[in-house]
C-alpha cells in the first residue's frame, strides 16, 4: 500500500486511560473500531481515484493490524494478482504506480498530481474519529458487562 503517515491522536486524558489498559484488551477494542473507521475513507478514495484502466480504483482497500505501537489502519492499493490488469497490452500493477497518481511525477512524460487518498482522509477525518469513539465505547461497555457477569 502507498504509505501516508497519519496519526490520529486523542486528548491527553483519553490517551492516559488507554495506556493503562492491557494491550490485549486494547487490541480487542481498537481493532474493530479502527476497521470500521477506515470504511468511509476507503470509499471516498475509490470515488476520487482517477480511472484509466480501473485497476487502481479496484485495488483500493483497507487493512487493520496490530503492531508494537498499537493498532494500525491502512487505506491504499492492495497487492496481489487479482488486482493486476492488462490495459492496452501493458500489465498494470496498481501498487507500483499509486504514488505517481497521488503526487504526480516529472521526467520525459510528466504527469500532474491527481490526489485521491489525502483528500479522502481530510474529508472523512471527523467522521472516522466519531466512529472510533462510538465503536470503542460500545466495545468497552460490552467488556464491562462481561466483567460484571464473571464476578
Amino acid at each position: 500500500m502507498a504509505r501516508t503517515d497519519v496519526a490520529l491522536v486523542g486528548d491527553a486524558q483519553l490517551m492516559r486511560r488507554l495506556e493503562m489498559l492491557k494491550r490485549s484488551t486494547l487490541n480487542r477494542v481498537m481493532r474493530p473500531a479502527i476497521n470500521q473507521a477506515l470504511t468511509p475513507i476507503a470509499r471516498a478514495a475509490k470515488q476520487k481515484c482517477p480511472k484509466e484502466s480501473g485497476a487502481l480504483r479496484r485495488s483500493i482497500g483497507k487493512k487493520t493490524m496490530t503492531a508494537r505501537q498499537g493498532v494500525i489502519g491502512l487505506v491504499g492499493p492492495r497487492v496481489g494478482d487479482q488486482f493486476t490488469r492488462d490495459y492496452n497490452g501493458e500489465k498494470r500493477v496498481p501498487n507500483n504506480y499509486a504514488h505517481l497518481v497521488e503526487y504526480g511525477h516529472g521526467g520525459p512524460g510528466p504527469a500532474p498530481a491527481h490526489p485521491y487518498l489525502r483528500p479522502a482522509l481530510d474529508e472523512n477525518r471527523a467522521t472516522s474519529l466519531g466512529i472510533v469513539a462510538r465503536v470503542a465505547a460500545e466495545k468497552f461497555n460490552a467488556l464491562a458487562e462481561e466483567a460484571k457477569k464473571v464476578q
